[in-house]
This record gives structure tokens, C-alpha cells and sequence, in this order.
């Protein structure tokens, strides 16, 4: 059996050079600690949930307390998980007042008739099976207060950016995470604040099976970042996935992905990809995008 893997991503926009180091620093914490999860024999599964609960829990990334606001001034995470053995999936979306979504997602895929929940019944759901909600003012980081009164001072020019592409440096920083096991496991997941000063309920790719996140033990997995209403057009990460095994490895897998979404629906992205075999990949169209990957190698990260 091919060895472990993992590779996680932290966003994928034109992401300021201050900001830089500390998502590069953030995404190699969450590589080795999934890898340390791989390492001592745990599943794909497992891997990439709680490589996306420490970047929730970072304040670096766009997800859980570091999540930019809505227009309302309030933040509204998403979150997906899927298992490519079984195709289970966990999904949510627009959930307020909720540290880890992905924990709830991760939650999801153990009940036989749940896959998606949103908004204040996902919060009500998680809250009766011991994720309890946190205030909204925990979740207000002061990085993104600020950027909040920017645009709020843009406010025209960013209801008009919703008709079209939106501009390369706000950030759009999903965080998202793929992983093969020893046992040849694979499993995605991600995790998002969504587009700063969205309106409230929006939904972008993160939490859509097949367009923000994919996993099926025959093809591949894949975690996608970048503007959701162009990856929601081409199904991103499944896209990807099916390419793997044709394009001969990630790495060309993930750049057809990407050349798709751009010549299709003229959208910006990146995206994390891994196989049933072979080194996992990390390609974006974005000015930078900051990714860590783990093998048994070793951890490497970088934001460029």
C-alpha cells in the first residue's frame, strides 16, 4: 500500500505580505498534526478533521474565529467533510455562533438520514449533541472588524462585485485539508467564513459535495478555495478527482482542474489534491495561495 499523506491549504487570493508568514507558519501546524494523526495509524478521516479544526481555531485563516463578517457585520461559517471509502458526506452552512463547523459537519456523517444542515437548526442540532454555541462577539476578530469598515465604506462597489468577479485581494480563504491513510483511505474536508461583507445566508462551494470538497477511495480527494459562485459551475474538486487517474498525477490533475475553471466560468481558485498513490498536490490561479503538505518525509509550507 502507497504511503500516507496529507496536504491542507489555507486560502487562495492575493493574501497580504504581512499575513503571509503566519498562514504559511498556520498551514504547517495543521500538516503536522494530521500527519502525527496518519503516523500513529489513524484514518484519512480523522486526519483532515482536526487539521481543519486547528486552522479554525487559529484566527489566521477564514474559518471559525478568524472568519470574515457578512454585511450585517456578524460571521456565518460553512463547512464539509466526506469519506472516500464509504461516500459518506457531512455538511454545513450559514451556521452562526459556531467555533468548529467542521466538527458538526464531521457530527452529520454519522446519522443515516442527515447529510446538510444550515443556519439556526444546524446550531440547535449541534448544540443538543454537545457542540454548544459561543457568542458572537468571540467569533468578531479584530483583523476582520477592520476590514469589515472598509468595505462597509465600499459598500457600493462591493454589492456591485456580486454581479461579477470579485477583486483578487479580498480575501477568500477556505481552509481545507486531503489525506491518504496507511490502509489507502482517502478524505476531504474544508472550512469557511465565506467572501467578506457577503449577504447574510449566502452559501458559496465550501459546503457542496463535489464543487468544494470530494472523496472517493477509487479516484482521488480534493479540497477547493477560491470564489464559490465559478467552483459551485464546474464542480471543482470533483472535477479534479476524475481527471487524477487519466492526467497520471495530482499535480497535472489539479492544473486541468484549474484551467477549467478559469476557461469555463473565467473564475479564480486553487485547490489540494491527492491520490490513491503518488505525491499530493497543491495549484492555484490566485496571486498566492499558503499550503502545508505532510508525508512520511517530513512537513513542508509555504504561502507563495
Amino acid at each position: 500500500m502507497n504511503d500516507p499523506a496529507l496536504m491542507v491549504h489555507g486560502g487562495a487570493w492575493d493574501i497580504p505580505l504581512a499575513e503571509r508568514p503566519p498562514h504559511a507558519e498556520g498551514c504547517r501546524e495543521a500538516a503536522a498534526l494530521g500527519g502525527r494523526i496518519l503516523a500513529a495509524g489513524g484514518s484519512a478521516l480523522e486526519a483532515v478533521t482536526e487539521a481543519v479544526a486547528l486552522m479554525e481555531r487559529s484566527g489566521v485563516f477564514d474559518a471559525g474565529s478568524g472568519s470574515v463578517l457578512n454585511a450585517d457585520g456578524a460571521v456565518e461559517v460553512d463547512a464539509g467533510v466526506m469519506d472516500g471509502a464509504t461516500l459518506r458526506i457531512g455538511a454545513v452552512a450559514a451556521m452562526p455562533r459556531t467555533l468548529h463547523p467542521i466538527r458538526v459537519a464531521r457530527l452529520l456523517m454519522d446519522e443515516p438520514e442527515l447529510s446538510f444542515l444550515v443556519g439556526e437548526g444546524a446550531v440547535r442540532w449541534a448544540d443538543e449533541r454537545g457542540i454548544p454555541p459561543v457568542s458572537p462577539e468571540s467569533l468578531r476578530h479584530p483583523r476582520e472588524l477592520a476590514r469589515y469598515e472598509t468595505l462597509r465604506a465600499e459598500r457600493s462597489t462591493v454589492r456591485r462585485a456580486f454581479s461579477g468577479p470579485i477583486a483578487a485581494d479580498r480575501p477568500r480563504g477556505t481552509v481545507g485539508a486531503v489525506a491518504r491513510d496507511a490502509g489507502g483511505g482517502l478524505a476531504a474536508a474544508c472550512s469557511t467564513g465565506g467572501t467578506p461583507f457577503k449577504p447574510p445566508g449566502r452559501v458559496g462551494d465550501t459546503p457542496v459535495v463535489g464543487s468544494g470538497f470530494f472523496a472517493d477511495r477509487q479516484w482521488g480527494a480534493a479540497a477547493c478555495t477560491g470564489f464559490g459562485e465559478t467552483i459551485l459551475k464546474v464542480q471543482l474538486a470533483r472535477l479534479a478527482c476524475e481527471r487524477l487517474i487519466p492526467a497520471g498525477s495530482a499535480d497535472a490533475a489539479a492544473l486541468e482542474a484549474l484551467g477549467a475553471l478559469a476557461a469555463r466560468a473565467k473564475g479564480l481558485g486553487g485547490l489540494v489534491l491527492i491520490g490513491p498513490y503518488g505525491r499530493p498536490a497543491a495549484r492555484w490561479n490566485t496571486p498566492t495561495m499558503a499550503y502545508g503538505r505532510w508525508t512520511p518525509a517530513g512537513v513542508e509550507a509555504e504561502c507563495s
